[in-house]
């Protein structure tokens, strides 16, 4: 075997390893995945957030969003919400209708001021109202979108 055969072996094989080491998982940190979406996230007092599907949290009555003491077989009946940190963390869907002040402080872009404008314009019929309330307007009713609701 020539000189010239050797190396051209010799490379062949470090390809070949090179390509095995690499689909190898190791555990190394790589790109980001796309995280499992939580259809409705609530806060469980002592326990945590945690995600229901949205037919087990309609079987509880429990609202994305809700913070409930669970005490036993059954959640508190009348829950309270997450504090509105968390309301942002996990893009929690506000409804204008009922939303509190903090709640709605919890959306980009809306103070004190703006959420005690949005809850003297209540109700609403469509998300579309959002943007007729002064300081509002169309572009940041549009970036709000995904994140508010409108129920009855």
């Amino acid at each position: 075997m020539s000189v010239g055969e050797t190396l051209a072996l010799l490379l062949a094989l470090v390809a070949v390893a090179l390509r095995v080491v690499a689909t190898r998982d190791v555990g190394q940190v790589g790109a980001p995945s796309a995280a499992a979406p939580c259809p409705v996230a609530i806060e469980v007092v002592g326990q945590g957030v945690s995600c229901l599907s949205r037919q087990a949290a309609r079987a509880r009555r429990i609202e994305a969003g809700d913070r409930i003491v669970h005490g036993g077989a059954e959640p508190e009946l009348h829950p309270t919400k997450m504090a509105p940190e968390r309301l942002h963390l996990w893009s929690v869907p506000i409804d204008l209708n009922r939303a509190s002040e903090p709640e709605l402080r919890s959306l980009d872009g809306i103070g004190p001021e703006l959420a005690r404008r949005i809850i003297a314009r209540r109700p609403y019929s469509r998300v579309e109202d959002l943007a007729q309330i002064p300081g509002i307007g169309t572009r940041r009713a549009l970036a709000l979108r995904s994140r508010v609701v409108v129920c009855w």
